[in-house]
């Protein structure tokens, strides 16, 4: 006999979401999806998870084209939202989106007198609305659709008083794209270390694709040391809390670049005064025991220098 206890482990949600969740249209499949997906992130304590379109479907039972097109639908509506898109091995990142206030509402309009409407299949309710069709016969249905919310006019917009520019989109083979890329794994490995990745699992990366760009071609900086940087930063038991963006990365740049080379240069000198100490205790000890070719002491055990260590 099945005997579940909390002592086991328990999915906590808010019940003003599961309020509005109620009240949503929403198909028997499609309320399977958004339950695996609070299963694997607030059932662990978190916001927010990798999972498949593969994951999903061995999570619910459902077949993976379904739960492609079901997920389409969802993330149509704003109910679940991409983290960030696979990369990789990565499989994309997803989230609840549990701002109600964004979750596009599904309506029913009822047909005109002599006309009628197909109905929507529910799990195809995407944001661009259901299609009409005028036939005649007997009633049917009325149709499902989805609302959208108003857009903004903004020609008539009083705060429209620059020009609007093109922000440049960034594929996932572009240089800078793949700095953003490593940069937030770095982040991603010390916040695993301490058990908090998901504090950080949220990364803008094309934002901080184009700060990697700005860092590279308008301020010029070296690509090796930028990286010696960030593996440094990212470790740093002060500024691996402090540096979590891109931006703050480039404003902080010649700071910890300073403060690198600083502390290699402290690390190296304690290295070259621990060596003399260790080689001045041998002499002394081959001394006693009646050693007389001191001058080859540094040939038989000379320690490697910082740089020849592998």
């Amino acid at each position: 006999m099945a005997n579940p206890q909390l002592e086991d482990g328990y999915t906590r949600i808010a019940n003003e979401i599961l309020d509005k969740f109620m009240q949503l249209r929403l198909s028997g499949s499609q309320k399977d999806i958004v339950l695996a997906v609070w299963r694997y992130t607030y059932g662990f304590k978190r916001k927010a998870h990798m999972m498949s379109v593969d994951f999903l479907s061995e999570a619910t039972g459902l077949d993976a084209r379904q739960v492609k097109r079901i997920l389409k639908t969802l993330i149509d509506r704003k109910i679940i939202n991409v983290v960030s898109e696979a990369s990789g091995i990565r499989s994309r990142i997803l989230e609840f989106n549990k701002n109600h206030n964004e979750w596009l509402e599904v309506v029913e309009l009822t047909p005109l007198e002599g006309a009628e409407m197909t109905p929507v299949d529910d799990e195809n309710q995407i944001a661009s609305g259901g299609q009409m069709t005028t036939r005649e016969g007997a009633n049917q249905p009325p149709v499902v659709v989805v609302k959208q919310p108003p857009k903004k006019d903004k020609r008539n917009s009083k705060d429209n008083n620059t020009p609007s520019r093109n922000k440049k989109t960034y594929s996932e083979d572009d240089r800078y794209y793949q700095m953003a890329v490593y940069f937030h794994n770095k982040i991603m490995e010390h916040a695993a270390l301490n058990n908090v990745e998901h504090l950080v699992i949220n990364a803008p990366l094309q934002k901080w694709a184009d700060e990697f760009r700005k860092i590279v071609d308008l301020d010029k900086r070296n690509t090796q040391e930028l990286k010696s940087i960030i593996d440094w930063c990212t470790t740093d038991s002060f500024w691996s809390t402090n540096i979590l963006s891109a931006k703050k990365l480039r404003t902080k740049y010649a700071e910890l670049g300073i403060k690198m080379k600083r502390q290699q240069s402290q690390s190296n000198s304690r290295f070259d005064n621990n060596k003399s100490v260790l080689q001045e205790k041998m002499k002394e000890a081959l001394h006693e025991q009646g050693g007389n070719d001191q001058n080859s002491f540094g040939d038989l055990f000379s320690l490697p220098e910082c740089g020849d260590e592998t």
